[in-house]
C-alpha cells in the first residue's frame, strides 16, 4: 500500500486506544521469511489470546514464526483487526494479522455483499515463485461465491498482471469456529473470518490472504485521515532476479486528504532499516479502486470496508502492464489526529518561511512567527510553507491547533535542517517531465530539505548521474531545482519508478516513461 501503491505499501498496526478492549480470541495468519545461505518460508495459522503486556506498551503474544513480533499500542478506530511486524532486532521480514475470532461453537461464513482480498504466495516455497494477486468477487446470501475475479503477476514467469474470471467459481466450506477453505488461483486457501463476518485472514502452504467485504458507498471521500499501515513484501530492480529478491517488512503511517495519500514508514529489510516516504494518488468507487503515483495506470489495488475504517492493497500493475514489486498490506484508520510538531530547523527560500515537522497537514492548523499570525503557501504532512521573510537567523514559532495554541518553539534558519526531525530527503513534492529517453538529463523540482550528503536519484534501482548541484526553484518558491541524466542503461518501460535515496532514506518520487533514443540517420 507500497498500503499500497507500487512502492512498499503498507500493512497496517493495530490495536484499539483502550487495549483491554483489544484482548481476547483472536485468529492470526502470519508469513515469514529468512534470507541469506539458507531461504524459508514459514506460513503460521491459529487461534491465541492477546493479553496486553504490563505497562501496556505492547502485546504479549508468543509466535513460532516471528519470535520478536512489535506489537505496539496505537489508537485505532479498528478493535477487532491487529496487524504487526518484527522489531527491528530480528533480520526476518514478516506480517502477522489478526482478527477477533468467533465463538468457538459458532458457525459463521462470509458476509453477504461485495468482496475484495490481497494475497501474497511463494510458489513452492521459492523465492523465485513470488505470485501477488488482487480478487474481486460476490458473496450471496447462501454464502456461494460468484463474479470471481483475479488481476495477478507471478516473479518466475514475467511479471506481467494479468486478469482472469474464474469459472465455476470457488467453493468455500465453514466450520464451526469461522473456519473454512477456500481455492482461488490454482492455490487452496484455509480461511479463518472474523466475528463479525466482514474480515476474513487466510493462508495456503507458502502464501497470506487478507479479504474484507467492500464498502458499495465508498467514494474519495471515504479515504481520509490517518492510517495506521503494515505490509510485507519483496522487490528488485528492472533487471530482476527473483532468486535475489529483497523481502521487506513495513510499519508506519498513511495520511489521506483529498484524493492524495502520503506515506511514511520504516522498512525492514534483511540487512538493515531504513525510512521510506512516498506520495500517491487513490481513486476509489464502490468500495474498491486504485492507489498509485499516476492514476492513469489504473491499477485497482485498494479496497475498503465500511466507513473507510480498514483498508487493503496489493503490489499490482494495471492488466497488462509490469511491476516488479510484490506484497500485501493493511490499513487500519486512527481515532487520534497527528498532533502537528516542529523540527528544530528550517529554511527561508524564494521569500518563504519554509518548516518541517509532522502532522503539517492538519486542519485549522495556524502558526505564529515572531508573534504575528503567518499566511499559509502550501501544506504536506512533514513540510508547511508560510508567506514569511524571515529578518534573523531564527524564528520564535507557535502552532496553534483545534483550539489550542502550543508553547513557543526556536527554528533556526539554516541550509541543512535535522534529518532526525525533517524529513528524510527531498521530496514532499515534485514536479517532473512525463516521459524521457535513456542517456537525457532531466530536470526534477522537489520541495523539501537539501538533499543530504552521498544521496542519488534512481530509475528502477539504477542512479542517474547527477551533473550538477541543487538550486533554488525559479518557478516553485521553497522547492529545488535538480538536474540528473536518466541512466542509459535502462530499457524501455512506460512505468520507470523515479526515487531519492540516502543512507538509511528512500524517497518515491513517482514513475516516468522512459524511451531508448533513436540512432542517428547513416549520412
Amino acid at each position: 500500500m507500497t498500503f499500497l501503491s507500487s512502492r512498499p505499501l503498507l500493512l497496517a498496526l493495530m490495536a484499539s486506544g483502550a487495549l483491554a478492549q483489544t484482548s481476547g480470541r483472536y485468529h492470526y495468519a502470519s508469513i515469514g521469511v529468512r534470507t541469506g545461505v539458507e531461504f524459508a518460508v514459514q506460513v503460521h495459522a491459529g487461534a491465541a489470546e492477546l493479553k496486553p503486556s504490563p505497562g501496556g506498551a505492547a502485546f504479549a503474544f508468543k509466535h513460532p514464526a516471528l519470535p520478536e513480533l512489535a506489537l505496539e499500542a496505537v489508537s485505532t478506530a479498528v478493535r477487532d483487526v491487529v496487524a504487526a511486524v518484527p522489531s527491528a532486532a530480528t533480520a526476518s521480514p514478516g506480517l502477522l494479522v489478526a482478527v477477533r475470532a468467533p465463538e468457538p461453537a459458532a458457525t459463521v461464513a462470509l458476509a453477504p455483499g461485495e468482496w475484495s482480498a490481497a494475497l501474497v504466495n511463494l510458489n513452492k516455497g521459492k523465492a523465485a515463485g513470488l505470485i501477488t494477486g488482487f480478487a474481486d468477487f460476490k458473496v450471496g446470501p447462501d454464502g456461494a461465491l460468484s463474479g470471481v475475479t483475479l488481476a495477478s503477476h507471478q516473479s518466475d514467469w514475467d511479471d506481467l498482471t494479468r486478469l482472469e474470471n474464474i469459472e465455476p467459481a470457488p467453493v468455500a466450506a465453514w466450520r464451526a469456529g469461522g473456519e473454512g477453505t477456500l481455492v482461488l488461483g490454482g492455490i487452496t486457501w484455509k480461511l479463518r473470518v472474523a466475528a463479525s463476518g466482514d474480515v476474513l485472514v487466510g493462508t495456503s502452504e507458502t502464501g497470506l490472504l487478507i479479504g474484507l467485504r467492500r464498502d458499495r458507498d465508498a467514494t474519495t471521500g471515504t479515504l481520509s485521515g490517518l492510517y495506521r499501515v503494515a505490509e510485507f513484501g519483496a522487490r528488485n530492480s528492472y533487471a530482476f532476479a527473483p532468486e535475489q529478491a529483497r523481502f521487506f517488512a513495513g510499519l508506519g503511517e498513511l495520511d489521506a486528504l483529498n484524493g492524495q495519500a502520503r506515506v511514511t514508514q520504516r522498512l525492514l529489510t534483511a540487512d538493515r532499516t531504513l525510512l521510506f516516504q512516498g506520495q500517491s494518488a487513490y481513486v476509489l468507487t464502490g468500495g474498491a479502486g486504485s492507489l498509485a503515483p499516476r492514476l492513469e495506470q489504473r491499477r485497482r489495488n485498494l479496497a475498503l470496508v465500511e466507513s473507510g475504517r480498514l483498508l487493503i492493497s496489493a503490489q499490482m500493475s494495471e492488466v497488462g502492464g509490469l511491476t516488479l514489486v510484490h506484497g500485501l498490506g493493511v490499513g487500519l484508520r486512527a481515532l487520534e489526529p497527528a498532533v502537528p510538531s516542529l523540527a528544530a530547523r528550517g529554511m527561508s527560500q524564494g521569500g518563504e518561511l519554509v518548516l518541517y515537522g509532522r502532522g503539517l497537514l492538519a486542519q485549522s492548523l495556524q502558526l505564529i512567527v515572531d508573534g504575528q499570525p503567518a499566511p499559509i503557501a502550501r501544506q504536506a504532512p512533514n513540510q508547511v510553507n508560510l508567506k514569511v521573510q524571515p529578518s534573523g537567523s531564527s524564528v520564535r514559532v507557535e502552532l496553534e491547533w483545534m483550539g489550542k495554541r502550543g508553547a513557543p518553539v526556536t527554528v533556526a534558519l539554516s541550509g541543512a535542517p535535522d534529518f532526525a526531525d525533517a524529513p528524510a530527503a527531498p521530496g514532499s513534492a515534485v514536479a517532473m517531465p512525463a516521459s524521457a529517453n535513456a542517456g537525457q538529463t532531466i530536470t526534477l523540482t522537489v520541495a523539501g530539505p537539501a538533499a543530504p550528503a552521498g544521496f542519488a536519484v534512481l530509475f528502477d534501482g539504477i542512479a542517474g548521474v547527477l551533473p550538477s548541484a541543487t538550486k533554488p526553484s525559479a518557478a516553485w518558491p521553497g522547492a529545488l531545482d535538480l538536474q540528473v541524466t536518466v541512466p542509459t542503461a535502462l530499457r524501455a518501460s512506460s512505468h520507470v519508478a523515479v526515487a531519492i535515496a540516502a543512507p538509511g532514506f528512500y524517497t518515491d518520487l513517482g514513475d516516468i516513461a522512459v524511451a531508448r533514443p533513436r540512432p542517428a540517420s547513416a549520412n
